[in-house]
């Protein structure tokens, strides 16, 4: 089993590769970086200097988990809309582990990402001369944590739907949406009567079942928004982090499960 995890592993490392959509994605994001930041770089304070690594960090976070969510959706839904798998699956090679060969590839290109992303945030801060800041450490495995969620959630999307259906599925259709539409809703009921109440207390029980099915991509933020604007780890609370970290592997084998169990109904062969 683990030399076909290996194999297919290495395998997916070439498609990721030789797929010119990726290379524009990240040349694209990595140019809008410098632009954006670039005149940053003449302030000559420390404190304008810490804001830019702020700035930098939260920029870099952001792609990271936007490539390696495009990443992981791709690699799967390429695979199942070109019926390429049927070629894996005879050699023999079972569905549970081409998907988790899956889940292991894009979980280590994104684990380099943060690395660099780390290295690059630590690099900035020995150039200015400003004291290092463990709070990056703390905010770059959080945001670690985070993509994986991301990682695990669009993959089972991708085996169940076509990719341009999940990424609107993820833009309208987060817990985010759900709990401002809760919020709608517990308001339009303190201020209604009569039959309005009923019909908005079935909807906001409808919003409330599915808030709680929807999975949380940033968990317990409130507990670590303080390390995130002010970069010490004194600020940081480590047992929301692991909480975090619990979150995101209960989160990961479910949808690993659950992709499994879709993609052994799919007509691949």
């Amino acid at each position: 089993m683990f030399t076909q995890i290996w194999a297919n592993v290495s395998t997916n490392f070439k498609f990721f590769r030789r797929n010119r959509l990726l290379l524009v994605i990240m040349i694209i994001m990595v140019a809008v970086l410098l632009l954006s930041t670039m005149p940053s770089f003449f302030y000559l304070s420390k404190t304008r200097h810490l804001y830019l690594i702020q700035r930098v960090l939260s920029q870099l976070d952001g792609y990271a988990m936007v490539i390696s969510a495009a990443i992981g959706l791709l690699l799967i839904t390429h695979h199942i809309r070109n019926r390429s798998l049927k070629m894996v699956f005879t050699k023999p090679c079972l569905p549970e582990t081409w998907l988790l060969s899956a889940f292991v590839s894009t979980i280590i290109v994104a684990a380099a990402l943060y690395l660099l992303i780390l290295l690059i945030t630590s690099v900035l801060f020995f150039v200015w001369d400003i004291p290092y800041q463990w709070g990056v450490v703390y905010i770059v495995m959080n945001e670690f944590l985070k993509t994986l969620i991301t990682l695990a959630y669009i993959s089972l999307l991708g085996v169940i739907m076509h990719p341009a259906v999940v990424v609107l599925f993820i833009l309208f259709f987060s817990d985010n949406t759900f709990l401002f539409l809760k919020m709608i809703l517990a308001s339009g009921i303190k201020e209604s009567k009569g039959l309005t109440v009923a019909l908005l207390k079935a909807l906001k029980f409808g919003a409330d079942a599915i808030y709680m099915i929807l999975p949380s991509f940033n968990p317990y933020y409130d507990e670590k928004a303080k390390v995130y604007g002010s970069l010490r780890l004194t600020d940081a609370n480590w047992k929301y982090l692991l909480f975090t970290l619990c979150y995101a592997a209960a989160v990961t084998m479910l949808c690993y499960l659950l992709s499994t169990y879709f993609i052994k109904k799919k007509r691949l062969l």
